[in-house]
């Protein structure tokens, strides 16, 4: 089976940020944040309309 990862523009910044030994974990993104405040869902939704997915 072939995989491959989908990025919006904005969260290729954040994987950019993990580290590698967390981004080769991760398929489809759409927000890389911590989950300390409702703000990366906040986001997550933002951006899912924004890009309609």
């Amino acid at each position: 089976m072939i995989w491959g990862i989908e990025f919006l523009q904005e969260a290729e910044k954040d994987m950019k940020r993990l580290d590698h030994s967390v981004q080769i974990q991760v398929m489809k993104i759409i927000v890389v944040s911590a989950r300390t405040d409702e703000q990366v869902y906040k986001e997550a939704s933002k951006r899912r309309k924004e890009h309609n997915i």
